[in-house]
């Protein structure tokens, strides 16, 4: 289903170098940072972070590049399981286990399982379930979302939302980005360009 939509859309979670977040994160380091402006304290991780930027997601492809997916899943699980789980150690998990898609980033089914293998519990939600995701937000859940081009991708991109302002203004924990991650969001701009059509029960996965 996924591989279908992949070369039916044409898209990439490939970083390209004349994006924002590549010229912002590129060589610098993020050890220790932690977001704490939201519910709960958001461990982060940065693909590009040059302790791994480098480093292999599969035989062709480097986190640095291709791995917003594996990096997204470390910020949730390293935040809710108190496990630190870096991305070198995910996009090893995800490449063992079948989850890259080669030239291309991710399968999203990389979500939803790499959470559960990792002991967390996860429900997909799509556009519809705004209030679902909210409240999920409001509880201290974590939610991974797969964007499509807009203000955090010129293709397609997994960003972390975690948490909600008092206005209801999104937070995120974006992998290629702290910059985007300092920010709040309107959550109709998280909407409109979350992935239609995302695989695995997306474009959204409420974990906790």
């Amino acid at each position: 289903m996924v591989e279908d939509l992949r070369s039916d859309y044409g898209y990439t979670q490939l970083l390209q170098a004349d994006e924002e977040g590549y010229k912002e994160s590129n060589g610098q380091q993020y050890e220790g940072v932690v977001f704490q402006d939201g519910g709960r304290e958001v461990v982060y991780f940065n693909q590009l972070d040059i302790r791994w930027a480098d480093k292999p997601y599969g035989p062709n492809d480097t986190i640095g590049v291709a791995g917003c997916g594996p990096t997204s899943l470390s910020i949730v699980v390293s935040t809710l399981t108190g496990q630190t789980v870096d991305p070198v150690t995910m996009s090893k998990w995800a490449y063992d286990n079948g989850y890259l898609a080669e030239g291309t980033g991710s399968y999203h089914s990389l979500i939803p399982d790499g959470a559960k293998h990792f002991g967390l519990q996860v429900t997909g939600a799509t556009v519809k379930d705004k209030q679902t995701i909210v409240d999920a937000l409001g509880a201290g859940k974590l939610v991974i979302a797969i964007m499509a081009k807009g203000h955090f991708t010129s293709s397609g991109h997994f960003i972390v939302l975690r948490g909600v302002t008092e206005d209801g203004h999104i937070l995120v924990a974006d992998p290629a980005s702290k910059k985007r991650s300092e920010q709040s969001w309107d959550f109709n701009i998280i909407l409109t360009e979350a992935r239609q059509n995302a695989g695995a029960g997306g474009p959204f996965w409420i974990i906790s």
